[in-house]
């Protein structure tokens, strides 16, 4: 059995990785603000990996829901 990965592949595991950091990042800030107003669901969901890893480091930083909606206009 062969250990090369295709390019379909890889864009394949890099989108469930897309997928999986983005459903953790919606479930923190649920449970940290509450339920997530669709302009945040919407944002997270465009983000790649780079953004998803900053996101994930910001939430520490937020105090409010308000401040993730200006997360997002930076």
């Amino acid at each position: 059995m062969s250990s090369y990965i295709t390019g379909f592949e890889k864009r394949a595991m890099q989108k469930g990785k897309e997928e999986g950091e983005q459903k953790l990042i919606l479930k923190q800030l649920q449970k940290r603000f509450g339920s997530m107003p669709t302009e945040v669901e919407d944002s997270v969901k465009k983000l790649d990996l780079d953004g998803l890893e900053s996101l994930a480091e910001a939430i520490f930083d937020f105090a409010n829901i308000d401040d993730v909606l200006s997360w997002f206009k930076r």
